[in-house]
């Protein structure tokens, strides 16, 4: 009996000693994990890597979509396929691929012949147009939309947007230089300036993606955004980045 007393008494105090505050610490600890907080960098930066970044035999392209009002990240996709030397017979079969029936273009090539970051199209709308981007190492749609006459533009590619939260937002450490090319089609009523560009490059820079591809090539596209998917818009364009072209061969 008094064996079971000792017994006892023992586990009571161990269960006493226990500290409160490592298991409020280790809740914490996955509580960052799940939410992707800054906190937790290391493993947002190591699943972006694992899902969109540099790997032999696959070219991934993402394309960042960035709030109208903020210009923080808002949504976010990429695309990946073999690399290959892409033409632009290759690039302009891809746009004209992913257009919607009755949704003309893809029309005039607007980038470099041979880019090194992404082929850029512009179908200028008379009364509808579209606008596309087909990376350039891989030849896949990674950016379509609708154009109307006002110039507002209705994003039809990608039709699901991941959320931002995934990114990492704040986990960026790359400073590498870049010279992104600017792709607008907001119209001339938003004239481009260079607080745009710098302030929507370094909202992804920001991020655990930019680790993840330490991207060479950046392609900042500037459509109008439309209220009601016509040819109502706001005073404010919508900025895309489009980031990684290229670089997964």
């Amino acid at each position: 009996m008094r064996h079971l007393l000792a017994l006892a008494t023992a586990l009571w105090f161990a269960a006493c000693s226990s500290s409160p505050t490592a298991a409020a610490s280790a809740d914490a600890d996955a509580a960052a994990a799940d939410t992707g907080a800054p906190g937790d960098c290391a493993t947002v930066n190591q699943t972006l890597a694992a899902q969109a970044g540099i790997q032999p035999g696959r070219a991934c392209t993402a394309v960042v979509r960035l709030a109208v009002d903020t210009l923080a990240p808002d949504g976010w996709n990429f695309v990946c396929g073999a690399p290959k030397a892409v033409t632009e017979t290759d690039a302009r079969t891809a746009a004209t691929a992913g257009l919607p029936t009755g949704t003309p273009g893809p029309g005039t090539l607007v980038s470099a012949a041979s880019p090194t970051d992404a082929y850029v199209y512009r179908q200028d709308p008379s009364d509808f147009g579209s606008f596309s981007v087909v990376a350039a190492q891989s030849g896949l749609l990674v950016l379509g939309s609708d154009l109307t006459w006002s110039a507002a533009a209705t994003p039809y590619f990608p039709a699901t947007w991941r959320p931002a939260s995934e990114l990492g937002l704040g986990c960026g450490t790359m400073s590498e230089a870049v010279t992104p090319h600017v792709y607008d089609a907001a119209g001339d009523s938003f004239p481009v300036t260079q607080a745009e560009t710098d302030g929507a490059t370094a909202a992804v820079r920001a991020t655990a993606l930019w680790n993840a591809i330490a991207p060479m090539e950046v392609a900042l596209i500037r459509l109008q955004f439309s209220v009601d998917g016509s040819s109502q818009a706001t005073s404010k364009p919508q900025w895309y980045v489009v980031l990684g072209a290229g670089l997964g061969g």
